[in-house]
């Protein structure tokens, strides 16, 4: 059974349903619950002032969503680890996974992709044929 479980959670619907699945999992499995929030780096070039403007942004909005993820969790039992980075989901997701050990990663099917989803393919995908564990895709 699982050890240890990796979710990716960015506060979309998507990310929330993973959590719960991830959650139920950890639960019956007794296993660690890893949360990461990747905080998405900035597509296009902008002056310096704006890129920490929106990391300070960004930081502040991904702290607020797993305290609440994590004020959900409190009373199950589980051990719970977090963590924020910066990046991109689809490569990081896969490497947190490998880093912490995680024996299953647990990731939505759609989060705040949008448009380059569906032009380039998801995170998921791209998750799923990366990660060195096996994924779970939550719909």
């Amino acid at each position: 059974m699982y050890r240890r479980i990796a979710v990716g959670f960015d506060g979309s619907q998507g990310s929330r349903r993973a959590l719960e699945v991830a959650v139920n999992l950890a639960r019956s499995a007794k296993a660690e619950l890893f949360l990461v929030s990747i905080e998405e780096l900035p597509r296009y070039p902008a002056a310096i002032d704006e890129v920490d403007d929106e990391q300070r942004s960004a930081e502040r909005f991904f702290k607020e969503i797993q305290d609440e993820a994590v004020q959900q969790i409190t009373g199950t039992g589980l051990v719970v680890h977090r963590e924020i980075r910066p990046g991109h989901a689809a490569q990081l997701l896969p490497h947190y996974a490998m880093e912490v050990g995680a024996d299953l990663l647990v990731i939505g099917h759609s989060g705040h992709s949008g448009i380059w989803g569906r032009l380039l393919g998801t995170t998921a995908d791209k998750v799923v044929e990366h990660a060195p564990c096996s994924v779970l895709v939550v719909r």
